[in-house]
């Protein structure tokens, strides 16, 4: 698991590097079709552009 390889790093210290394939799996805007994203969302029948905007909402908001 992804977050196996950076436990007990130092955020401060030490730089997380990532693939493509790791951010495909832990980045929400690369999973927008994903049924779990959605119903985090509240989004059950939502387009990939309707997620896509509900998690920018989210992130500008933050």
């Amino acid at each position: 698991q992804w977050l196996d390889r950076i436990a007990g790093n130092d955020p401060g210290q030490t730089q997380v590097v990532t693939t493509i394939g790791d951010e495909r799996s832990i980045n929400a805007f690369f999973r927008l079709g994903s049924e779990e994203i959605r119903q985090n969302l509240a989004l059950d029948q939502a387009t990939d552009e309707m997620t896509f905007l509900a998690l920018r909402k989210r992130r500008n908001d933050w």
